[in-house]
């Protein structure tokens, strides 16, 4: 079943997390706030850092989509990668979703804005 994406929705997946203790912790590097950084930060990542994050036994970046992003279609995309490579392109992938989401939410609002001022 495939789930509609709603402008709001979309916005708040590409929000910096709050409070800033959610950062997602990348094993031996950097703290990322948000899906770019997360993005980048993945394509930097070595196969130690992926394996430390991903085991058969968890899914560190699955996990930290759903439960702090919020983003469950990403989360349930992540649980099948077995490169930070490949993490990377979906969450680059999910992103360029997101963007054409919120791009369509204030379109719509723009449109709808010069609507109501035609009509004064």
């Amino acid at each position: 079943m495939k789930m509609t994406l709603k402008g709001e929705d979309a916005k708040k997946f590409l929000k910096n997390v709050e409070p800033e203790w959610k950062a997602f912790w990348f094993h031996m590097g950097a703290a990322v706030k948000n899906m770019r950084e997360f993005e980048r930060e993945l394509r930097k990542s070595s196969e130690r850092t992926f394996r430390h994050h991903v085991t058969s036994a968890k899914n560190d970046f699955s996990i930290w989509t759903k439960d702090v992003i919020g983003d469950q279609m990403l989360a349930e995309s992540l649980k099948a990668v077995k490169t930070a490579k490949e993490a990377a392109d979906k969450v680059e992938k999910r992103i360029a979703e997101l963007e054409t989401a919120v791009k369509k939410l204030a379109d719509a609002a723009a449109k709808e804005a010069k609507k109501r001022s035609a009509k004064k």
